[in-house]
């Protein structure tokens, strides 16, 4: 059944059904709220209410109520099951293009996310019926439906990867994009330095690009009127400082000279946010190895994880530990956390100076030169990410490596870290670990540097 060719009370009777059904696979109260909340909306219909101006102002605010709840908890999911799910992929060594987003298929898989349709065709007819404006909010970013930067038009499909994050930081500096994209189809992704997405495209709330939106703390606003949208493309000014405000409530996208306000307060929001809370610790520990913070040691046990030595898991890993301790002294319940080994950060570049890997040292250095050759071009970026991390999956097994990770797992108690040090030619553990070195040279990695101003090395 194709929602749009039902009535619209049939339309709110079904989003009222979906979202009791979702509660039973609800974790969250929020959730739980809006849907007994639409359900009191739907029973206060009458004969002819959707021609009422006065109750579609109530329908509409109570199909915000029902958004904000399935973001929180559709977001939350995203983001619960994504480090898990790479985790155990890497594991068991399924591909890196299985894992990249199983989080945004989780929600695509899950009850609620019917509900992302029903909503769009509620919407439409209850904003047309209310007299409210064409622009609707998808995702509110940082600074709840207002951001500012330079002024870019160009198809988001064609500023993906780390190309794509180039072509953003190229076109627009320090500053920021706005970006004007006409057609968005919902499989894209948000590259860093975009603060603001609008669009003619009528964007599923539960796609991956608003997902995606979402967790990079962007502006993600839709037009569904071809005269509102034609007459923002005839003031759109390549490259221009602007400020865009959206009211979703109402439906109105104001566009005035940028102040620098929005800019600045998004900057603060991000770095309390998840997603930006993690790039700026890799930041950290990177400029930390950067000044000299390493390890002599091959392979740690967790008292020696430190910040600037190995990564913020590795470092909340033995955080966690320390907590368990304190716990298990204060209450005497037995809490555990799994034991583990690590290699620092200067492993790789250990691993990559000895003489067996000469080989994969030539074809790395190639690859950097490459990659900075390519530009913006983003075939050729493709291409030397692609040699990168075939060259760093070639690095041989340092030598001892295998002996000084086994006694460091027998000496925290990681028997099985140990009995896998066993394999007769090559440790399991040995291909895992090349993976996420090579993981540095994938798109995302890379774009994520280039934005942030960090050279290759």
């Amino acid at each position: 059944m194709d929602v749009y060719d039902t009535f619209p009370h049939e339309a709110a009777d079904l989003l009222r059904i979906c979202l009791q059904c979702g509660e039973l696979a609800s974790s969250g109260p929020l959730l739980c709220q809006a849907s007994r909340m639409w359900a009191r909306v739907v029973e206060s219909a009458t004969k002819g209410c959707w021609g009422k101006a006065e109750w579609l102002t109530i329908a509409v605010a109570g199909l915000e109520t029902v958004k904000l709840a399935l973001e929180v908890e559709m977001d939350a999911l995203a983001v619960a099951v994504q480090t898990p799910a790479e985790i155990i992929g890497r594991a068991g060594g399924a591909a890196e293009s299985y894992l990249a987003n199983f989080g945004e298929e989780c929600v695509r898989g899950h009850p609620l996310f019917v509900c992302a349709r029903v909503i769009q065709r509620l919407e439409t007819a209850a904003r047309e019926g209310a007299g409210l404006g064409p622009w609707a909010c998808v995702s509110k970013g940082d600074s709840n439906g207002i951001a500012e930067g330079a002024m870019l038009t160009a198809p988001l499909a064609t500023l993906q990867g780390a190309a794509g994050a180039i072509q953003v930081a190229n076109a627009t500096g320090d500053a920021g994009a706005v970006l004007l994209s006409e057609r968005i189809d919902g499989l894209e992704d948000v590259p860093l330095g975009i603060t603001a997405v609008l669009t003619r495209s009528n964007v599923d709330m539960l796609s991956h690009v608003a997902l995606r939106a979402r967790q990079a703390g962007a502006l993600l606003a839709c037009c569904t009127d071809d005269e509102a949208w034609n007459a923002l493309m005839a003031c759109a000014v390549e490259g221009a400082k602007v400020r865009v405000a959206v009211d979703s409530s109402g439906g109105h996208l104001s566009l005035d000279a940028a102040t620098g306000g929005a800019t600045a307060a998004a900057r603060g929001a991000n770095s309390s946010a998840k997603p930006r809370t993690h790039a700026s610790n890799g930041v950290a520990a990177a400029e930390a190895a950067a000044a000299g913070v390493s390890s002599s040691a091959w392979v740690l046990d967790p008292a020696s994880y430190v910040p600037g030595v190995v990564g913020g898991k590795s470092s909340n890993l033995a955080r966690l530990g320390e907590l368990a301790s304190e716990v298990g002294a204060a209450t005497g319940v037995d809490v555990r956390v799994p034991t583990s080994v690590a290699l620092p950060f200067n492993a790789f570049d250990n691993t990559v100076i000895l003489p067996e890997n000469t080989d994969a040292r030539v074809a790395l250095e190639k690859a950097m030169v490459d990659l900075n050759a390519a530009g913006s071009v983003r075939e050729a970026t493709h291409a030397a990410l692609a040699a990168a991390r075939a060259a760093v999956e070639r690095l041989a097994i340092p030598p001892g490596l295998v002996d000084e990770v086994r006694q460091t797992a027998l000496k925290v108690g990681a028997e099985g870290i140990a009995e896998a040090c066993d394999d007769a030619v090559e440790p399991a553990w040995w291909q895992q670990v090349r993976r996420v070195w090579a993981s540095k040279y994938n798109e995302r990695a890379y774009a994520s540097r280039t934005t942030l101003g960090m050279k290759e090395s």
